[in-house]
């Protein structure tokens, strides 16, 4: 018996030749509440230089080719060329501080806020990821982007859900499946700058549209509660045990 933790997942163990029966669809989870709980938004937006009246897009995750964050800076040029609204794009994670001189190139360096790595070493020892600083800034934010070409699970966009935060995604791997193909977020093609572009501006110029994908958003994120995941991983547990003791009587 075989984990998925998204049916991207379970395709490739397919594609292995494991057989469709033998694989149990179980995500990752998220803890609902410790996201759902609402931040000192002022106060993280001044801690970070962050205006506190434009209109804030998040975006989380290590800096590497795979993450998009090429396609997220140039849809940024595209939405700045665009739009007369203030906005900010807000990027949290290991080495994204290189990104500064590509922002710098397409003249969005002032619309970019770069924060590299969150958390300190005192909530990894305590298993508490994220840390509350990156916590806040979901809490602080209006959007979420998540720009990526492959993912295995995508936790940052269920944390972004769990948060209320309308959501922005591609229709990569991992990806389309927490958003089940647009269903509970927007999504756009991979590797494409104008429809992220398209996207984000969407969200930012229509209130009415934006509340109603973070109210489908939030209720996604309830399919990834730990309680849940628990009472999954329970039921194929009883499931394999029960395989086992009739393989047992059967057996000669």
């Amino acid at each position: 018996m075989l984990v998925a933790i998204t049916d991207s997942v379970a395709a490739e163990y397919v594609k292995l030749g494991v057989a469709p029966d033998a694989i149990r669809h179980i995500p990752n989870g998220v803890d609902l509440e410790r996201f759902a709980a609402d931040g000192d938004r002022k106060a993280t937006r001044r801690r970070h230089g962050i205006p506190e009246d434009a209109f804030m897009f998040l975006s989380v995750g290590r800096n590497h080719p795979k993450k998009g964050y090429d396609d997220l800076l140039k849809a940024t040029r595209k939405l700045a060329d665009r739009s007369n609204m203030s906005f900010a794009v807000v990027v949290a994670g290991a080495g994204t501080d290189a990104l500064q001189s590509r922002a710098e190139d397409l003249a969005v360096a002032d619309r970019l806020h770069l924060l590299g790595t969150m958390g300190s070493a005192d909530a990894a020892i305590n298993l508490q990821l994220p840390g509350d600083d990156l916590v806040d800034l979901y809490s602080a934010a209006d959007a979420f982007v998540f720009p990526s070409h492959i993912e295995t699970f995508g936790i940052a966009l269920v944390e972004a859900m769990a948060a209320g935060l309308p959501v922005v995604t591609t229709n990569g791997p991992g990806c389309r499946d927490i958003v089940a193909d647009g269903r509970w977020g927007e999504m756009v093609p991979v590797a494409d700058p104008y429809a992220l572009a398209e996207a984000m501006d969407r969200l930012m110029q229509d209130s009415k549209y934006r509340r109603s994908r973070a109210a489908d958003a939030a209720m996604r994120a309830g399919d990834f509660s730990w309680d849940r995941v628990v009472d999954l991983y329970i039921e194929t547990y009883r499931h394999i045990i029960e395989q086992t003791h009739n393989r047992e009587r059967l057996t000669p």
